[in-house]
């Protein structure tokens, strides 16, 4: 319970610096004064909104696994008046957001909350400023990861202890990280687990020091293996998304991934939620089998490749020196290993697998060389096909636009890019055609 305080007038203003000096209750608009007692860390929040699938992903590693907590145990007089009880049988939301029912994806690294009991408005001591939170306070860690991406600190004073839906207004107030998403690779590296180191030199504005002990179950979590979310032929608006469903397959021999209506010159296209390196895909070529109209059966050999670079239109996206534009590395191109990158004529049915361990993610370290996770199977899919080209209103991929987009990045044309450098110069140590 917070001690009651004498009415004061609170001013304030419009900076963050003048709003963590306050230090007493403003009861106009109901903002309570700060606990006594130690800083205390009160909750674990990570946010994928919609960085890498069609809903938000959020998880609050405060909240409790309600299958350990069953009712005859919760309705014990000496049990119900627990945090795990009061969660499990009367929020609304209950354990929705828990590690167990919403685990973090590489993308969650966008918004990363270490939430507080009040401001931790001072480190060693010191009071710092918001938007440079020193970077021993606070830091980003993982255990058996390659590298860690680069990321922000700050503090934000936002946010409450309570919130309707966390999603929208956020628990606070928090030293906020986030991913730095200048190279579109960048994430969190998946399957893996991180912590958040929290320095024991965090203070509330009148010295009171963090109590550690209690925090570190709160700040681990782990990332979701690498998987496959969404496949089709490269179409936003109609492809399926399968990472929670399996009306579509499941990528199994069983229950093979389903494409329909695959123009001839297009490519199958796979969503992934991690960027992948190209180099293990080089090399790499599948055999797909055939069904043609008349009913005969026959193989075709087919490429495999990401996107490694940005397209625009019918070319590679370039940037004001002339150079290929870095994309995602998060989609997986297949497509028919022909002279004219058409699958077979009347094919009308293709089925093919590709070998989980054969993906592999990047590393978070500079130059995104290859990391040291795959997918956890392998893949198969089944696919349909027209026995025509794309027609005019096609949205999905083509195979050569696939084939330019997994390829080496080429001079612009009429552009000088330099003697000997192949039009790569200003892509040096990023995991460019040059660099594999």
């Amino acid at each position: 319970m917070w001690p009651k305080k004498s009415i004061a007038l609170c001013l304030l203003g419009g900076t963050a610096l003048s709003v963590i000096a306050m230090s007493c209750a403003d009861y106009l608009t109901g903002q309570l004064a700060e606990p006594d007692g130690p800083l205390l860390v009160t909750r674990l929040t990570v946010f994928d909104n919609k960085l890498s699938r069609d809903i938000q992903i959020f998880t609050d590693t405060s909240l409790p696994d309600c299958k350990q907590y069953p009712t005859d145990f919760c309705a014990a007089d000496a049990n119900r008046i627990s945090t795990a009880c009061r969660i499990c049988y009367n929020d609304v939301l209950k354990d929705a957001y828990s590690v167990q029912k919403s685990p973090p994806t590489p993308d969650s690294g966008g918004d990363m909350r270490v939430v507080f009991n009040k401001i931790p408005q001072k480190w060693n001591g010191a009071t710092y400023s918001p938007d440079q939170v020193p970077d021993g306070a606070v830091r980003l860690e993982c255990d058996g990861c390659l590298g860690v991406p680069p990321y922000k600190r700050q503090l934000d004073i936002s946010g409450s202890t309570l919130s309707y839906d966390p999603r929208d207004i956020p628990y606070g107030p928090s030293l906020h990280l986030s991913v730095n998403r200048s190279d579109p690779r960048s994430a969190l590296e998946p399957d893996t687990s991180f912590r958040i180191y929290v320095d024991v030199g965090l203070a509330d504005r009148n010295d009171n020091k963090l109590e550690w002990q209690s925090a570190g179950s709160l700040l681990r979590f782990k990332t979701e293996p690498m998987k496959v979310l969404r496949i089709g032929r490269g179409d936003e608006t109609l492809d399926s998304w399968v990472y929670a469903s399996t009306k579509n397959g499941d990528g199994s021999t069983g229950n093979p991934y389903s494409i329909a209506d695959l123009a001839r010159d297009s490519a199958i296209v796979l969503r992934l939620n991690a960027s992948i390196h190209p180099e293990p895909l080089g090399t790499l070529k599948l055999t797909g089998s055939i069904k043609r109209s008349d009913g005969s059966m026959a193989t075709v050999d087919v490429l495999v490749g990401t996107n490694i670079w940005k397209l625009d239109g019918g070319n590679l996206a370039r940037d004001d020196k002339g150079g290929c534009v870095q994309a995602s590395q998060r989609y997986l191109y297949l497509w028919p290993d022909t002279p004219d990158l058409r699958w077979p004529p009347g094919t009308v049915e293709l089925a093919l697998s590709l070998s989980g361990s054969s993906v592999k993610d990047v590393a978070q370290v500079t130059g995104f060389p290859a990391g040291k996770h795959t997918l956890a199977s392998d893949v198969t899919v089944r696919t349909r096909l027209l026995t025509t080209d794309a027609p005019m209103a096609y949205a999905g991929l083509l195979s050569s636009r696939a084939k330019m987009a997994a390829g080496v990045c080429t001079p612009a044309p009429n552009r000088d890019m330099g003697a000997g450098d192949g039009g790569n110069s200003d892509l040096g140590g990023d995991m460019s055609a040059k660099d594999m």
